[in-house]
């Protein structure tokens, strides 16, 4: 709601030079470029820029650089676009810009049908541009240029960037161009302009009515309809509603007044008094001027002559008179049959009408008839068809030859005084207590003590509209209703809320017990897992030993083979050579010969040496046999052996497979313990939860309960408020004014009897009204006279920033929103490109409350505060939406999804959901509390500038680019209804409170109400026409 256009973030600064006319060479359409001598530097950002910012910068920004050409610096032309540098410096005459800005080349800049209002450059302009260029395209950018020298916006500029609606639907303001227009919204009609007196005073401006020197970029009014803020270049303004229409009070009255009536101009006022007396009041002096009267009884009815000098009275007496007001002096006295209830001068003051208590009304001359002596004097037409007494007339047309009439019979009528003939009846349906006719004589309205009034359409009697009560108070009810309503509403989700938490707590629950099962069949488990690795562990050790043995024995063995073999190898050895010693000793026998001696040493030797051979042959016998034996005992210790490793193997496998069972179990068994574990963890979360969700919807449930108590009382009481209404009269603007016995003046819309303003009570029931030129006198029964204005001012109270500092606002402030007390105004915005910015002021004051920090990386388009005040959402060009704590400004989520720059973002009544619209041309809907995005809706071909909730619905209604303001459904996307009308970019919506209206505003200068319920046009307001718009410095 509150939201600035987006496609016309950077369009126009504010420092818009003065058009000049444009020379064009008549031959090629060429724009002479004129030549401008001066030695000093042209200032690039004092003389420049400026010019860019007017004509350039909407579409070659750092944020839109079209055709990839930034102009928004020195550096930025000289490095140019897809067509190369846009300046060459030091030589304007070969520059792209110069030429296709003089239209020396095309593609011309700015193009003649561009959408943001860019006119052609002036030859001067050219001039000072080529010849900056000339002099070396030097220069920088620092924000620091000194004050802005503001002049007058140019005629046609009347962009609507920014609308709201107040909560009650009654106002409705627009930011049209540097104006902030107020309409009232249930008449349909505008209401006047807010004015800052300091532009007055500057000069730029002659008349009131403007609010800015730039652009208004945002709008936004308080909860309670009576402040509207609007932002613009770094500074917001803060306007109040001055409801105090009383101008003061005019001499009180000697008796009980019972009528009064006003002169033409508003010069004076008579007042008819139970004493039988009237009196006249000057009413700018404050004085009484004279009484009049000497009726014998009260004086029910009074009325001036149209060019007021004269004055009437009647009386119940039965009497009318007629006095002059110069001297007080009585011209003219008439008996009628009854008493009188009204009068009134008609036919161009010729005639005198009586409105008598019976039933009648008559015409009497204004001067007085020769009447025989003895003979009473009568009227000139008696104008029969009331069926009871007539309570009221007043004249109308152009001579003052008709009459409107009002008669307890429960009709107004409509009568001819010349010809006497009923013209029509209307039926009230109820005794008719006041009649009166407005300017034009096309609307008559009626009031009745049964406490209604009605508006009549003169020319055939039918019904416009009719009116009763005390509007404020069913607004007051219609608001508790629906604080009602959402406070049900609240209760339930706090109540769904609560069964999740409990559904969550009975599933954890579930899950605790399935999980200890689990771990009692994992415990369960384990233990048969160990019991039955006992044996396996037992048949390994025993393998174990039994391997350790074989592996000994076969050790032994191979020990015992290798000793065997050792003594066949010696036995071989001593009996090789036991051989040999005897092959030796043989030899020396043969070589004894006969030497006996010889023979017998030889002999000798022959027999040891065979016993020697003999003993070896013995020996290595036995050793063969013990090597036989130990090998044998080898081949049984390695079979040993391998039988034990088998078993040994095979144990082990049995051993492993058991272990492993075992290990497989305890992780089961552990896996078990940390699921319980994590499982009593969820419970009692789930049951601390529901503690939390228990208190909330106990609180909940009592606020609905007292929201409905007091909605309940408040609308019982509602029917008090109806009051009989005394008196009726047409204001000078066309509006209706009443009395009322509930001691009030209140004001209804003269076209469709809308309500539109009640006056503070008086002291007393009201008896009687009269307008007195712009103004209304009550008279009352505790015989007070007041005066009261017709029209509320709206005042400016706050102006945060200057314009010519970027030490409050560092650019435009082009989001606010007033917070759910409306205590609290956050303004947003940032420098393009650069930063983005959130600051939230003290209404009352307007001090600095807080500044969120570094909230976005780029400009911030929408604020919008939750409706229980604790955050406050935000969206920028950074792609972002961002939630912050109003309470101390911290940083609570983000939202990401978008693909391009976030142009609105909205809370739904409950606090529970968040819309979001972008340039990338869709609706997203998220999830608060999650951050998870719901859904996105499609369907616009343009980008989606601005977004808001319809009232407490489910519904979201936005502007688009596509020159529709779009309803959807946020539950499922689905389309309500497009609202047209719109001929161009759309840029700001916003809908009451009730959701009943919906306004939106865009390029097109107009500013459109539409019903929602079946997207009917309500009322449209165009732009003022440039002859007589504010924009070109003449004012309102």
């Amino acid at each position: 709601m509150k939201l600035a256009k987006y496609v016309f973030a950077f369009v126009i600064m504010l420092n818009l030079t003065a058009f000049a006319g444009v020379l064009v060479n008549a031959e090629d359409g060429v724009i002479a470029i004129e030549e401008i001598k001066r030695e000093d530097k042209v200032d690039f950002e004092k003389e420049i820029l400026p010019i860019f910012r007017q004509n350039c910068l909407a579409c070659h920004n750092s944020t839109d650089a079209e055709s990839d050409l930034i102009m928004e610096t020195p550096a930025a032309l000289i490095a140019g676009g897809f067509e190369g540098p846009a300046v060459v410096a030091g030589n304007g005459k070969e520059s792209l810009l110069i030429q296709l800005a003089s239209r020396a080349r095309e593609s011309f800049m700015p193009p003649d049908d561009n959408d943001v209002g860019a006119k052609q450059l002036t030859p001067q302009q050219l001039g000072l541009i080529k010849l900056w260029i000339d002099q070396g395209a030097e220069g920088s950018v620092s924000g620091l240029g000194g004050p802005v020298a503001w002049q007058p916006l140019p005629a046609g500029v009347n962009p609507v960037y920014a609308v709201d609606i107040a909560q009650s639907g009654f106002f409705a303001a627009a930011g049209r161009a540097n104006q902030v227009f107020l309409y009232h919204v249930p008449s349909r009609t505008e209401i006047g302009r807010l004015s800052d007196p300091s532009i007055l005073e500057s000069g730029i401006y002659k008349n009131p009515g403007v609010a800015f020197l730039d652009i208004v970029q945002s709008v936004a009014f308080s909860p309670d309809g009576n402040r509207v803020a609007a932002g613009g270049y770094r500074t917001v303004k803060i306007w109040q509603r001055n409801a105090n229409h009383k101008v003061g009070d005019l001499p009180s009255t000697a008796d009980v007044p019972i009528s009064a009536a006003a002169s033409a101009d508003g010069k004076y006022v008579a007042i008819g008094l139970n004493n039988g007396s009237a009196q006249i009041i000057e009413v700018a002096m404050q004085k009484i001027v004279s009484t009049v009267g000497g009726h014998g009884g009260p004086v029910n009815g009074v009325a001036f002559s149209p060019d007021g000098t004269q004055i009437a009275t009647g009386s119940t007496d039965a009497t009318a008179k007629v006095f002059n007001i110069a001297d007080g002096s009585e011209v003219r006295v008439i008996t009628t049959p009854a008493p009188v209830n009204d009068v009134a001068f008609a036919v161009e003051s010729t005639l005198i009408v009586t409105a008598n208590e019976d039933n009648k009304m008559r015409t009497w001359p204004l001067v007085a008839p020769e009447v025989p002596e003895g003979e009473t004097e009568k009227p000139v037409k008696e104008l029969a068809g009331h069926g009871g007494p007539v309570t009221s007339v007043e004249s109308y047309g152009a001579r003052h030859e008709l009459l409107v009439s009002g008669s307890k019979d429960n009709s107004a009528r409509l009568f001819n005084a010349e010809s006497g003939a009923s013209v029509r009846t209307m039926s009230h349906g109820a005794a008719v207590t006041g009649v009166a006719i407005n300017a034009d004589g096309t609307k008559v309205v009626s009031v009745s003590d049964n406490k209604t009034g009605k508006l009549w359409n003169a020319a055939d009697g039918k019904l416009i509209a009719e009116f009763k009560g005390d509007y404020q108070a069913l607004e007051n009810v219609a608001n508790l209703q629906r604080a009602s309503a959402l406070a049900n509403r609240v209760r339930d989700n706090a109540k769904k809320d609560l069964d999740d938490a409990n559904a969550r707590k009975k599933s954890e629950d579930d899950n605790l017990t399935k999980v200890k099962d689990a771990l009692t069949k994992a415990d369960e488990d384990l233990k048969a897992k160990t019991e039955a690795a006992v044996k396996p562990t037992a048949d390994l050790k025993a393998a174990d030993e039994a391997l350790v043995a074989a592996k000994a024995t076969q050790e032994k063995s191979v020990v015992d083979q290798t000793a065997a073999q050792k003594g066949v190898d010696d036995s071989a050895a001593a009996l090789k050579a036991a051989q040999e010693n005897l092959k030796a000793a043989q030899a020396e026998l043969a070589a004894a010969g006969d030497d006996q001696a010889k023979k017998d040493a030889a002999q000798v030797k022959i027999d040891a040496a065979q016993k020697a051979v003999t003993d070896a042959t013995t020996a290595q016998k036995t050793a063969a046999d013990g090597k036989k034996a130990a090998d044998t005992a080898v081949n049984t210790a390695n079979a040993e052996h391998k039988k034990a490793e088998d078993a040994q193997k095979a144990a082990a496998t049995a051993a492993q497979k058991a272990s492993d069972e075992k290990t497989a179990s305890e992780r089961a068994q552990a896996a078990a313990k940390r699921s319980v574990e994590r499982a009593e963890t969820s419970v009692q979360k789930a049951a601390d939860s529901i503690v939390g969700f228990e208190a909330t919807h106990k609180a909940e449930e009592a606020t609905a309960v007292s929201k409905k108590e007091i909605a309940d009382k408040a609308a019982a009481e509602v029917a008090t408020t109806e009051q009989p209404y005394t008196s009726v009269a047409f204001t000078a603007d066309g509006n209706i004014a009443v009395g009322s016995v509930d001691q009030r003046i209140w004001l209804f819309s003269g076209e469709n009897g809308a309500a539109i303003d009640g006056f503070v009570a008086t002291g007393a029931p009201i008896k009687a009204i009269a307008v007195a030129g712009s103004q209304i006198v009550s008279v009352s029964e505790n015989k007070a006279v007041s005066l009261w204005n017709t029209t509320s001012n709206w005042d400016l109270i706050q102006t945060i920033g200057n314009s010519d500092s970027s030490e409050v606002f560092i650019d435009r402030v082009t989001a606010l929103d007033f917070s759910a007390d409306g205590q609290l105004l956050a303004a947003a915005g940032g420098e393009p490109s650069r930063s983005g910015e959130i600051k939230i002021f003290n209404v009352e004051d307007g001090t600095l409350a807080m500044e969120l920090d570094e909230p976005h990386s780029d400009t911030v388009f929408a604020v919008d505060f939750s409706r229980d005040g604790q955050y406050i959402a935000s969206c920028g060009s950074d792609r972002f939406i961002k939630v912050f704590q109003v309470n101390d400004g911290s940083f609570v989520r983000s939202f990401e999804g978008h693909t391009h720059h976030v142009l609105g973002v909205a809370w739904s009544a409950d606090g529970r959901e968040l819309a979001s619209s972008g340039a990338d041309m869709v609706v997203k809907i998220w999830d608060f509390r999650t951050g998870d995005q719901k859904r996105t809706i499609s369907g616009f071909s343009k980008e989606v500038t601005s977004i808001s909730y319809v009232g407490d619905s489910t519904n979201v209604v936005s502007s688009c680019g596509d020159k529709n303001v779009h309803i959807k459904r946020a539950d499922n996307g689905g389309n309500v209804r497009a609202l047209s009308g719109s001929t161009d970019f759309v840029y700001s919506v916003a809908a009451s409170a009730d959701g009943k209206i919906v306004i939106a505003g865009g390029q097109d200068s107009t500013v459109r109400f539409w019903q929602t319920d079946n997207g009917q046009s309500l009322a449209t307001f165009e732009a003022p026409q440039p002859e007589n718009a504010v924009a070109e410095g003449e004012g309102e």
